[in-house]
C-alpha cells in the first residue's frame, strides 16, 4: 500500500483511481494521515499535489512530526516511483516550488535526514 500512496505523490493523475479504491480508514498511520492530506490538497486545487505541498499541509495541522517528518514523504515518493524512473530526479512543479522557497510556514524546517 505504501507504493500506491507514494505513487500519487509523484503522479497526481492517479488520485481519482486510488481514492476510488482505497479509503483512509483502511490504512494505518502514518499512511492514513498522508493519504488524507493528499486528498485535502487535491480537493483544494490551490496547489499541485507533491511531497512539499503535502508536507506543508501536514505541518499546518500539526501532523508532520507525527508521520516522521519530510523523510516519510520522501520515502513514500521513492516507493511510488516506478523502477524505470527511479534514477531520474523527482519532477515536481519547479515554478510552484520556487515561488514558495522563502514562504514556508513559521516553524517549518525540513528534516535534515531528507534528501
Amino acid at each position: 500500500m505504501c507504493a500506491r500512496v507514494g505513487r500519487i505523490l509523484v503522479e497526481p493523475g492517479t488520485i481519482p483511481e486510488t481514492a476510488a479504491a482505497v479509503l483512509p480508514e483502511e490504512l494505518s498511520d502514518p499512511l492514513a494521515a498522508v493519504f488524507t492530506s493528499i486528498l485535502a490538497v487535491h480537493a483544494a486545487r490551490e496547489e499541485p499535489v507533491n511531497p512539499l505541498a503535502v508536507g506543508i499541509h501536514l505541518h499546518r495541522r500539526g501532523g508532520l512530526k507525527e508521520i516522521g517528518g519530510s523523510a516519510c514523504l520522501t520515502a513514500l515518493a521513492e516507493a511510488g516511483t516506478p523502477r524505470a524512473e527511479a534514477e531520474k530526479p523527482a519532477a515536481f512543479d519547479s515554478a510552484w516550488f520556487a515561488a514558495r522557497i522563502g514562504a514556508f510556514p513559521a516553524g517549518y524546517a525540513p528534516d535534515s535526514t531528507a534528501r
